[in-house]
């Protein structure tokens, strides 16, 4: 019939955004472990450090090595992105790579999973098995602002404390992520340790990026740190090893459909894209929250 749309450009449209988001480097997502679940909820092992022993008689009984698990828990939240087209020449293109339809929904699929996770890593973690308990993120793991921006010294003191956490094994808890603000690096270029060929590549002058790898952290560049939570004039900056937090998705809920809007003038056609996901901050130990001034002075050194 005229003006239907057929049901391989609604799922090509969806698949494309899905594909579009990757295109477009998913900030957060890939830096967390990630699994698949239930609708409901589903949880992250926590398995203590299990010990062995020095026998001191031959023959003598076995003791086992107990295991303690704790359990903490992701809901999948639901997740919607929906778009009126008033036009059926338009609504023809959807599936085009170069839609601004696609583009449109990539760029706000991965806001909303960057910022799932951010909200996981700074907020409140639930724990436990049958009566939940809410888990805030210790003061320990916090890097106070201290009336400074982002200055080299709460770099350093974060990487020492993971790597502390860690044993620097990599391997065994993941890369570690440093999450900033663009308008914080102001604070840290313009310290002449750090501008110096001796502590980085001056192709970062060039770029006004951070150089992956500096002080061992993967460098994300993120607007969207929560600022005036903690304090005013603080943003929460975050870093993490790959292990401390974890996004869940329920792929079983995703859905993409497209109907004639009946109750709108000119029964446009609307084109959406349900989902279900969430994220949870499993390793207390592994997650820093690193606060910055962003009333400091730059630093002039």
């Amino acid at each position: 019939m005229a003006g239907e749309l057929e049901e391989w450009r609604v799922r090509q449209w969806a698949a494309g955004v899905h594909h579009t988001a990757q295109g477009m480097r998913n900030k957060l997502r890939g830096t967390t472990r990630e699994e698949v679940g239930p609708a409901e909820r589903f949880g992250f092992d926590i398995l203590a450090p299990m010990r062995g022993r020095r026998p001191v008689a031959r023959l003598e009984p076995i003791i086992h090595a107990t295991a303690q698990h704790k359990r903490r828990w992701v809901f999948p939240a639901p997740y919607s992105f929906d778009a009126i087209v008033d036009s059926f020449q338009k609504l023809q293109q959807i599936h085009e790579p170069e839609s601004e339809y696609q583009k449109a929904g990539a760029a706000d699929y991965n806001h909303e999973v960057d910022q799932e996770i951010i909200n996981a890593a700074l907020g409140t973690a639930m724990e436990g098995e049958q009566s939940l308990t809410g888990v805030a993120l210790p003061s320990s793991q916090v890097i106070a602002a201290g009336g400074t921006g982002l200055v080299l010294n709460k770099i350093v003191t974060a990487r020492a404390q993971l790597g502390h956490q860690t044993n620097n094994e990599m391997e065994v808890y993941g890369p570690y992520y440093f999450v900033y603000d663009p308008l914080d690096i102001r604070y840290l270029f313009a310290q002449t340790k750090v501008t110096s060929a001796d502590f980085v590549n001056v192709k970062a002058l060039m770029s006004g990026e951070m150089v992956q790898g500096f002080l061992g952290f993967n460098w994300v560049a993120s607007n969207q740190l929560p600022l005036g939570v903690t304090a005013a004039n603080v943003r929460n900056s975050l870093a993490y090893a790959k292990a401390g937090l974890g996004f869940g998705a329920n792929t079983a809920a995703r859905k993409e459909r497209a109907g004639e809007r009946n109750d709108i003038t000119g029964h446009p056609m609307q084109i959406s894209i349900f989902d279900q996901f969430g994220a949870v901050r499993i390793d207390d130990h592994l997650v820093i929250r690193v606060d910055i001034d962003t009333s400091a002075a730059v630093p002039t050194e």
